[in-house]
């Protein structure tokens, strides 16, 4: 997919790139704040040149409590996603494994006792 400038359009939309730049800000002010300023100096925009540099005064002193807490909860999530999805993983490769040994075992006709041990 194409942009007007024939470009590769992004894989966000306009109002996704709002809402992360507003958790990170949101999240780490002082970090974010020198993101800004790179970015403004990197690309020079005719609007904001005779501003000068981004006073870090107009960024929040401290980081948003309820964002912080907003950010720690979808962490918590994913991490017990991903566990879940790795013990479902694990599981699969135990069966299939278990499935496997049966099928040499009935082609090759013998019996075998293997005990593995997780």
């Amino acid at each position: 997919m194409t942009g007007s400038s024939n470009g590769p359009m992004p894989c966000i939309t306009r109002n996704g790139l709002v809402e992360i730049s507003r958790i990170e800000l949101l999240s780490d002010p002082s970090k974010e704040w020198g993101n800004f300023s790179r970015m403004l100096r990197k690309y020079n925009l005719p609007q904001y040149r005779g501003w000068g540099d981004l006073p870090r005064s107009v960024l929040p002193a401290m980081p948003d409590a309820a964002m912080l807490q907003r950010v720690a909860g979808v962490a918590a999530f994913a991490q017990r996603k991903a566990n879940e999805q790795l013990d479902a993983l694990q599981m699969s490769a135990m069966i299939n494994a278990r499935g496997n040994q049966i099928a040499v075992d009935a082609i090759t006709g013998d019996r075998h006792e293997y005990r593995r041990y997780y």
